[in-house]
């Protein structure tokens, strides 16, 4: 009758055994990580406040094995906000081979703010089957962010466009007709045609193409309004963090409901803002509703012009003057100002009456 192995032999061989488990269990996770893709598929790229928007989180395995299990830490950025919010998320994904087997997870996203939101994935990892190990994804397995906009309720604002707004365009092309005067010129490039002057030919585009390439000059007619939108005084004073939030979500529903019934009321205008980011001035023609949104698209962050000069002053500066003949500022206060003078105070509790209410003349 032969004894029992001793206690410390069968210690050290479950020992051995557990070492054996954990490396074959990592080199199980590492060769999984090559293989395993996480991406945020969003169906839509905008929408409104209020609104749940339809993102997708997709997992994907092109190795037959099953993976135990996926974490996957999603955050959302707010830039105009200065503000961020991590979430986790979990997975099982079966194994796929030649064909990846999939699990797609419906978020079901609610943002918080309005404004540009960036949804990236900031890390991944994968689990085994007990739970124990991890091992994170490589970061090149991971999807580009997504870059959603949610636009603010708008209002409709009652606007009273007056007889000089409404001609302005008409003037300006008589003017032009005319040649009274030498208005600002911009540039397109288009092909040559026969009868175009030589000095007016891109030479160095021309070189490149190998077709010859003109630079065209085109009259600037301008726009009869523009719109500042000077936010940055209220980053000076200590305001608190939501009341800074609320704010600014009431800033940006005001902007885009004037800018809106503008063009409702067929007002071509520029909208001119700081950009923080650029550190510089920037402003964009509006003629239509479809560009009010793709500003509302481009739009990051306002910032604070630099020390000793106004938004209005930098414009001037660096565009030369074609303000048109009414200047429009919409200021922290959520005061709106024509030029220089309050005409709109939006602020308070009734603010969204007031925006209903308020004429505003341009």
């Amino acid at each position: 009758m032969s004894k029992p192995p001793a206690k410390p032999v069968v210690v050290i061989l479950v020992g051995y055994g557990e070492i054996i488990a954990g490396v074959l269990m990592a080199a199980y996770l590492l060769y999984m990580a090559g293989k395993v893709t996480v991406h945020i598929l969003p169906s839509a790229d905008m929408g409104e406040v209020g609104e749940i928007l339809p993102v997708d989180l997709l997992v994907a395995n092109r190795r037959r094995l099953p993976v135990g299990k996926v974490k996957v830490r999603v955050q959302e950025r707010y830039p105009m906000f200065g503000e961020k919010k991590t979430t986790v998320f979990y997975a099982t994904v079966p194994g796929g081979g030649s064909r990846a087997g999939e699990t797609r997870i419906r978020l079901g996203f609610m943002p918080k703010h309005s404004g540009r939101i960036i949804l990236q994935i900031k890390n991944a990892q994968i689990y085994d089957f007990l739970g124990m190990l991890c091992f994170p994804i490589f970061r090149r397995r991971m999807g580009e962010e997504a870059i959603l906009s949610v636009f603010p309720e708008k209002v409709m604002v009652p606007v009273m466009v007056g007889r000089n707004t409404r001609d302005y365009a008409q003037e300006k092309e008589e003017q032009i007709v005319r040649e009274e005067s030498q208005p600002r010129e911009s540039w397109q490039i288009r092909d040559y045609q026969p009868g175009d002057r030589l000095r007016d030919i891109h030479w160095k585009l021309t070189a490149k193409t190998e077709d010859l390439m003109v630079n065209e000059r085109i009259a600037e007619i301008g726009c009869p309004v523009c719109m500042f939108l000077d936010y940055g005084e209220v980053r000076k004073r200590g305001t608190r963090k939501k009341s800074l939030a609320r704010n600014m979500e009431e800033y940006l529903k005001i902007a885009l409901s004037i800018s809106f019934s503008l063009v409702e009321n067929g007002c071509s205008h520029y909208l001119v803002w700081y950009d923080a980011g650029r550190q510089d001035v920037r402003r964009m023609e509006i003629r239509s509703q479809e560009e009010v949104y793709l500003f509302f698209q481009r739009l990051e962050d306002f910032g604070s012009a630099p020390e000793g000069l106004t938004l209005e002053e930098w414009h001037q500066e660096k565009y030369r003057g074609n303000c048109g003949n009414t200047r429009l500022t919409l200021n922290a206060r959520l005061q709106c100002l024509r030029n220089g003078e309050v005409v709109a105070d939006y602020g308070g509790k009734d603010g969204e009456e007031k925006l209903r209410k308020q004429e505003l003349y341009v």
